[in-house]
């Protein structure tokens, strides 16, 4: 579908979230690969995922997300260089965090709007119930109490376990006094929202809600014992369903050079000489029908071959409703500018973007992998 670039082949068999995996030896799934690795599982309404997935129970029609790490293993950055290297962002215009707020949850608040505000998806506002709803599931998560059969899964709880408020993120939400829509959810295990921000900013399902213009509340909690939890809830107000965002955005600099897929679950389609692929590129729009992409160097008029995914595809169309992605082949070069051109329609009327990106250095390497 389009120039240069492939189109998405969903992974053989069954490969939803729960597909192929076990229970890691810290209750939550994994997938069946050796350490040092770390691994997301993402699960999303109506998929027909096998029972050991996470049934989504969303008011918002998000998929809920997960980053888990096996048992021994250390937290790996999704991000092919590390951790995000931005120069410094005025985030003065946006809501401050709510007085009494826990340190960890206003750093995450403020790392995630510096991290949306040059992309152009503006700020999401922290609120006080969303940020306990997220602190009571880590609570749970973490409880030992909770092993077994009260941990089957990252994201549903089970009513008569300790700790239980609620079995779906939005049920937790509104348990925890908040009264709007909601029900979105990204988990990791790190303890750390700077490091689960960068880890699930630098792949496909994850990056979704953390930049999607149209998000707009969110709280964070955590939990000794590792544990890190961002819920979702109300749509953004005043965000025109015009609006057209690109990550990385335009003049980005210091961009990951790669991703490795096989630590996301479900697992994005895989590039024809398998993982790790240069980092993705992401288009937000309603109503987007993209009908022509293309990745070069900056300069260079050759196409550089790349994997496309659409929510045209039945696989993913529940996680892509307002957003594709593309990801190179292989990884971006380091210190290099590239662009990207795409072109077709959206609600805004005629879509034609073209905008350029910088990377940074290249990702340390480990057997082959990106070194934790």
């Amino acid at each position: 579908m389009g120039q240069a670039g492939t189109p998405a082949t969903p992974p053989f068999g069954a490969a939803m979230a729960g597909a192929g995996m076990k229970v890691a030896g810290n209750g939550s799934t994994a997938p069946v690969l050796p350490p040092p690795t770390a691994a997301m599982t993402a699960s999303r309404a109506g998929s027909g995922a096998p029972p050991t997935s996470a049934p989504s129970t969303m008011g918002m029609g998000r998929p809920t997300m997960t980053m888990t790490t096996m048992a021994g293993a250390p937290a790996l950055p999704m991000a092919g260089a590390g951790a995000t290297m931005l120069p410094p962002v005025d985030i003065s215009s946006c809501p401050a965090a709510p007085a009494g707020t826990a340190d960890a949850a206003v750093m995450a608040l403020n790392y995630l709007n510096s991290l949306r505000l040059p992309a152009g998806a503006g700020c999401v506002k922290m609120v006080t119930e969303i940020n306990k709803a997220a602190e009571n599931h880590c609570k749970y998560y973490v409880d030992p109490a909770n092993d077994g059969m009260c941990t089957e899964n990252a994201h549903n709880e089970v009513m008569g376990c300790a700790g239980f408020t609620g079995q779906g993120p939005g049920q937790r939400m509104a348990a925890a006094g908040y009264m709007a829509r909601g029900g979105g959810e990204v988990m990791a295990f790190v303890t750390n929202p700077k490091n689960a921000i960068d880890t699930w900013v630098n792949s496909v399902w994850h990056r979704i809600p953390l930049l999607d213009p149209w998000t707009g509340d969110m709280g964070y909690g955590s939990a000794a014992g590792g544990c890190d939890t961002i819920d979702f809830g109300n749509s953004a107000t005043g965000v025109p369903n015009t609006t057209v965002l690109v990550y990385p955005y335009d003049g980005q600099t210091n961009v990951p050079t790669s991703f490795n897929g096989q630590y996301e679950g479900p697992m994005p389609p895989a590039p024809p000489m398998g993982w790790p692929s240069a980092a993705p590129i992401t288009l937000y729009a309603r109503m987007l029908n993209v009908t022509e992409h293309v990745l070069t160097k900056d300069g260079d008029t050759t196409p550089i071959e790349h994997t496309w995914i659409t929510g045209a595809d039945p696989m993913w169309g529940s996680y892509l409703r307002t957003s594709v992605f593309m990801y190179a082949h292989t990884p971006f070069a380091a210190n290099t500018k590239y662009r990207v051109t795409m072109k077709g329609t959206s609600q805004a009327g005629p879509l034609d973007k073209t905008w350029t990106f910088t990377t940074g250095a290249a990702a340390p390497m480990w057997g082959g992998r990106m070194r934790p």
